[in-house]
């Protein structure tokens, strides 16, 4: 069976566009490990030439690494290319409802340290200066060396907080901050690094599909009961996003539980829902 990526990270074959097929060809080696450079010309749709440049380029960047010759196979003998671990490294932030979570992850998504810490609302004023520290704090632990292979931040957080600050009992004062706050902008310039902004829901459903073993699925819909519920929904190996970010809002969709009135799904299944629950059992 075909696995969604095995025509994914296409290339093309088009004058300025190098750093888009460089990336094609990452996330080929990436969910390919041990792929040779024929096969990675076949699958990106790259001419042999072109994959062969790009590989020196990373090679010489200290993103790949090669492995021994493979011989007694039809054809040339060819050699399997592997992502190195200590290549890059990069930043993941979830800022939810109640908790922040900051980890440090490898080129191979190894995650070598993590910090979580827990909060009755997430504060405008302070959570920016927070993550960073965090973040500074995760970056020291590699050796100094490394530290400049660190390329950037995944922020993954709710669509449109300010407008949701209620359900978590925050100050009327929080709407006016969080409606100003750029939070990736913030994070970007306390950090110094590339932040880029994702909906939760569609950040844990990509997670899904990488860390799915072979064959990947190309179509299904993904739920995340957290504080509330997110959601993310792939069709045709893409995450559909939408143009605000938020396609798979399937938490707000109405739904009956016994003979109750119709609700919304975040009031029926999440954790919020569970603590209610203890909380009239009290």
């Amino acid at each position: 069976m075909q696995d969604v990526f095995d025509s994914g990270g296409r290339g093309l074959q088009h004058h300025g566009l190098r750093r888009a097929n460089e990336r094609a060809v990452l996330t080929l080696i990436g969910f390919n490990p041990g792929v040779s450079n024929a096969e990675i010309a076949s699958l990106s749709g790259l001419a042999p030439q072109t994959v062969s440049a790009i590989l020196g380029d990373i090679e010489e960047a200290g993103l790949i690494s090669r492995g021994a010759v493979l011989r007694g196979r039809r054809g040339q003998p060819a050699t399997p290319i592997f992502l190195r671990e200590d290549g890059a490294y990069a930043i993941g932030v979830e800022l939810g409802w109640g908790h922040a979570e900051v980890l440090l992850m490898d080129l191979v998504a190894n995650v070598l340290v993590t910090r979580r810490w827990y909060y009755a609302y997430p504060h405008a004023r302070s959570i920016g200066a927070e993550i960073a520290a965090v973040v500074a704090e995760l970056v020291a632990t590699l050796p100094e060396a490394k530290r400049g292979r660190v390329v950037g931040i995944g922020l993954a957080m709710p669509t449109n907080i300010a407008a949701n600050l209620h359900l978590v009992n925050a100050p009327e004062e929080q709407l006016a901050l969080w409606t100003e706050l750029y939070i990736a902008e913030e994070l970007g310039r306390l950090t110094g690094l590339e932040v880029s902004l994702s909906n939760d829901g569609n950040a844990a459903c990509w997670a899904e599909l990488v860390a799915f073993p072979r064959p990947r699925p190309g179509n299904f819909i993904y739920f995340l009961l957290s504080r509330y519920i997110a959601a993310g929904i792939v069709g045709e190996g893409t995450l559909w996003e939408g143009p605000s970010g938020n396609s798979a809002n399937l938490g707000s969709m109405l739904v009956r539980h016994g003979d109750g009135p119709l609700l919304p799904a975040h009031f029926i299944a999440s954790v919020s829902t569970l603590e209610s629950a203890w909380r009239r059992l009290d």
